[in-house]
Order: structure tokens, then C-alpha cells, then sequence
């Protein structure tokens, strides 16, 4: 404030832009040391850390986890149980979009792209789901390339098998359509068994066939001792003839 002498005037903005200049350094210092920090770290080690520190919620038979065109919350994470995602039909028909067990995510491509989910997931039985918010997932895919290739490369897979399964419903047979519906199934499983646990109205849903045709289906193939069929538990006896099924 006046009055003031020139000199006092060069000392004061001396004092303040060496402050400045010691500010930076420290600031730029504690940047480098986060980004060693961050690189020597494992960003899968970290995000299970997270994973293990979140409480999973509880959800029963048939409750909605989701509803498609919700805006994503955040990244689902399959503790225990199983959840099935599907899309509704104008008609209200179903088709069921795929089936996920202990150990499967959820949203990803919700997350990834900041968008609303594409598909309503609901529980096929008893479950336990763990949710990673959406804010927390885009600090670690920020910090963690590693992280970020993972669920790029689980989307991936995902979307390959979708490309599948339209592919058999525009083009296969009914017996093959079914004989590549019991396969993909088989293949998901987490027990190391040859049983497959699923309903009549769900293995419609998948395969996009009406409840009547599985029915009919199903007989066909165990009458052909292709597999056995006791309610909802369907076991494969012959892999090789489900695979190589005619068109």
C-alpha cells in the first residue's frame, strides 16, 4: 500500500515468486513420487483389495439387480449364486443375453463407456452382488492401465459370444440351436460335473424358442442318449454329438 519504496516493491515480489518457484518444485516433486508410487504398484493386487473391502448385498431369486436404461451405478461383481441379463421384446418376450456365476462382472460396458446398461440383470437363484461405484472404478482404470486391459478383454470375450449366439439364431436349426444353447452352458460351469441347472422358461429365453419346442427338443436328445433331463438339471452325456450336431 502506498506510500512504498521501489525497493520494498522489488523485495516483496522477490519474496513471493521465489515462494512460488519452492511451491511448484515441492508440488512437482510429490507427482513424480505418486507416479513411481503408482507404477511399482499392481493394479489387479489393488482393485481386489477394494473388492475385499466392499460388502456384498444380498439378493433372492428372481429380484432385479438392474434394469436396462438405468444409468450405470457401477461395475457388478457375482460373489455368490447366479444372475441372468436379458432384453425385452415389444411383445414382452424375452431373450436372455447370458448367465453369469461366481467370480463374473457385470456392466462393464456401462462402466467403460459412461452409459446406461444395455440389458436387465436378474438373480437365478440366491445370490450375493458386490458394487465397485462407478466414481471408484474410473479412479482405478485411470491409475491402472492393467486394470483397464482386464475388463477390456473379459468385453471382449462377451461380446464374441454374443456375435455367436446371434449368428445361431438367425441361421441354425432348431436341434442345433439347442445342441449350441447346452454347450455355451456346459461351458460356464463352475463345478467340475457334467449337470446343468436351468428351467424350462430360461433355456426358452436363451435359446429364443417357445417353452413347447425346448420341451420337444430336449426329449428328442434324450431319447438319442444325448443327455439326460430330471426338471431343471440337465446333464450332458454326449459332448462330442452335441457339438457336431447337422444343421
Amino acid at each position: 500500500m502506498k506510500p512504498f519504496d521501489d525497493m520494498e516493491l522489488l523485495n516483496a515480489i522477490d519474496i513471493r515468486l521465489r515462494k512460488k518457484a519452492a511451491n511448484d518444485l515441492s508440488h512437482q516433486k510429490k507427482t513424480e513420487e505418486f507416479k513411481v508410487l503408482v507404477e511399482k504398484t499392481d493394479g489387479l493386487a489393488e482393485f481386489n483389495k477394494i473388492i475385499e473391502g466392499k460388502k456384498s448385498r444380498d439378493f433372492r431369486k428372481n429380484q432385479v439387480i438392474y434394469y436396462e436404461d438405468d444409468h450405470g451405478k457401477g461395475l457388478y461383481l457375482v460373489t455368490e449364486g447366479r444372475v441372468k441379463t436379458i432384453k425385452l421384446a415389444e411383445d414382452g418376450r424375452e431373450l436372455m443375453t447370458g448367465i453369469y456365476g461366481q467370480g463374473d462382472y457385470l456392466g462393464i460396458n456401462a462402466v467403460l463407456s459412461n452409459s446406461c446398461y444395455a440389458d436387465t440383470a436378474t438373480a437365478l437363484e440366491d445370490s450375493r452382488i458386490c458394487l465397485i461405484p462407478l466414481e471408484q472404478m474410473e479412479t482405478i482404470l485411470n491409475l491402472y492401465p492393467e486394470v483397464a486391459r482386464k475388463f477390456i478383454h473379459i468385453l471382449s470375450k462377451d461380446n464374441r459370444a454374443k456375435e455367436d449366439q446371434l449368428l445361431e439364431l438367425a441361421y441354425h436349426s432348431v436341434r442345433k440351436k439347442m445342441a449350441g444353447t447346452l454347450l455355451r452352458l456346459y461351458g460356464q460351469r463352475k463345478v467340475d460335473d457334467n449337470l446343468i441347472h436351468i428351467s424350462r422358461e430360461d433355456l426358452a429365453a436363451m435359446a429364443c424358442m417357445s417353452t413347447e419346442t425346448v420341451s420337444r427338443t430336449l426329449s428328442d436328445f434324450k431319447d438319442e442318449q444325448l443327455i439326460d433331463r430330471i426338471g431343471t438339471k440337465i446333464t450332458v452325456i454326449n459332448h462330442e454329438g452335441l457339438s457336431k450336431m447337422k444343421n
